[in-house]
């Protein structure tokens, strides 16, 4: 709601066709950017949504979506090099072929290991470095595709692939724990040889689980259980449908429902979503669902997905605009996909020891990252200084607001 991008894709509101967000789309400075203003050293590499890349005191690698093959990095002779040295960009819209499973796991640990290499060749010419952030995706598309081979329980566990491919998500986090180590070590080894400190953030923007069941909002809107009208307007635009909208007058090409309609269909699909049970079990297949306006804040809340629904683990919220039943078992290629929960760890003198009590929330990580730079917070960025993983004297430092990147 500050910065204006809510997914991967967008909707173009005369087709309702969905459109590849891109870094044009954020409508406030990026963290990078407020570090490069100050004159700190930045290098970035494969954040989701950051191409084009943005121009900074450093270089910067963007993240998918890539509409473009070319232009994906800052400055250019950086992209000559990764095109030199065969980088690979992550591609959207990957399935997983039956038969085809060992070209897909290579490409995964190919793409990696290329990133990899890239990553500590890029920090090492430039020790200067004030702020390296570098984003592995393997681990998601491995897990995406690859957790019916691992688990055993799985509606499409495959017991005469799994002796081949059941530890390929293991074998990819073990490289890529390796790979944290090496950045670090390379890391460290620059600090100490300048007499600063370093400070380790290892994170993950989810979790995973696998998915057994599928729920389809649309088909369950439009075949309502219990004689109620069906509803056949929603629409959501990535493959999952925890995100949807209902064309509303003066927004979308041809739109019917007026501003209070729309009111009313919005609570209507919310209160019957949430009371969707499972025919098979009878459980619920979301965790969460609200309207957008009591889950975003900001100015840019009207550009975003009239609800947002969060699925219930073993489920998954499939986006088909047909009519089909609402539930069953998945017909995708994803054997699992994301959890709420992830991975917070941070290491350095400047943190406290042990487990980290209490709720903390992705949004905390930039303040967070402000903190450790020296910087003030700026007020677009809606979470907390994660207070609680520092030591007392360095918790010290004063927390501001600052408004004038507005």
């Amino acid at each position: 709601g500050q910065h204006g991008i809510f997914d991967f894709f967008r909707p173009d509101m005369d087709s309702l066709l969905a459109l590849g967000e891109t870094a044009a789309g954020r409508r406030v400075p990026a963290l990078w950017t407020l570090f490069s203003e100050a004159g700190r050293g930045v290098g970035v590499m494969n954040i989701p949504m950051t191409d084009p890349p943005d121009p900074v005191n450093g270089f910067m690698v963007a993240g998918l979506p890539h509409p473009d093959p070319a232009g994906y990095a800052y400055p250019p002779e950086v992209e000559a090099e990764l095109r030199r040295q065969g980088y690979r960009l992550d591609r959207m819209g990957e399935a997983l072929i039956p038969g085809e499973e060992a070209a897909l796991e290579e490409e995964i640990f190919d793409t990696f290991r290329r990133r990899r290499d890239a990553a500590l060749a890029l920090c090492a010419e430039r020790p200067e470095l004030d702020l390296a952030w570098i984003v592995f995706t393997g681990t998601d598309r491995m897990q995406h595709f690859f957790w019916k081979f691992m688990e055993e329980e799985h509606p499409f566990h495959d017991p005469a692939l799994a002796p081949r491919f059941g530890d390929s998500i293991l074998r990819l986090y073990r490289e890529i724990d390796a790979a944290v180590g090496a950045l670090v070590d390379q890391a460290q080894a620059q600090a100490d040889a300048q007499g600063r400190e370093l400070a380790v953030i290892v994170l993950s923007d989810h979790g995973f689980c696998g998915v057994h069941r599928a729920f389809r909002p649309q088909s369950y809107l439009r075949r309502p259980p219990d004689g109620k009208p069906p509803i056949t307007a929603a629409y959501s635009l990535e493959s999952n449908a925890t995100l949807l909208y209902v064309p509303r007058q003066g927004r979308e090409r041809g739109a019917r429902l007026t501003a209070e309609e729309h009111d009313r269909v919005l609570d209507d699909i919310l209160s019957r979503i949430l009371a969707a049970r499972d025919p098979q079990g009878g459980a619920s297949p979301v965790l969460f669902g609200a309207r957008s306006e009591d889950v975003y804040r900001g100015r840019y809340v009207d550009k975003a997905p009239d609800l947002v629904f969060l699925a219930r683990p073993p489920y998954y919220l499939i986006n088909e605009a047909g009519d089909k039943e609402p539930f069953g078992t998945p017909a995708f290629s994803f054997s699992a996909h994301h959890e709420l929960h992830g991975i917070l760890i941070a290491s350095g003198p400047m943190f406290g020891k042990g487990h980290l009590e209490g709720e903390m929330g992705l949004i905390d990580i930039a303040p967070t990252m402000m903190h450790l730079g020296g910087f003030a917070v700026p007020e677009y960025m809606e979470g907390e200084v994660l207070t609680a993983l520092f030591d007392p004297e360095f918790a010290r430092w004063s927390l501001g607001l600052m408004d004038d990147f507005r």
